[in-house]
């Protein structure tokens, strides 16, 4: 499924990442996709943990096409 949006977040640190990524979810409808571009590291996998932890789907990671790591990420119904 194509993202609805990408959000490029290379270079941000945390916590921002994850309340970037939050916002942008909260923005969208339900069973839309979001691809998140991170860097590696904490990043990468402090997102993708948030999100499942708040009700979001971890779909995929793999390599960005900028560099990191592509996360995508699924709005579930509310």
């Amino acid at each position: 499924m194509a993202p609805r949006q990408t959000l490029n977040l290379l270079g941000e640190i945390c916590p921002m990442t994850w309340v970037r990524t939050k916002l942008a979810l909260e923005e969208m409808d339900s069973g839309e996709v979001l691809e998140v571009w991170l860097d590696e590291g904490e990043p990468s996998t402090s997102v993708p943990q948030s999100a499942s932890a708040q009700g979001f789907s971890h779909l995929s990671s793999a390599p960005g096409p900028e560099g990191g790591v592509a996360v995508r990420l699924r709005k579930e119904k509310a």
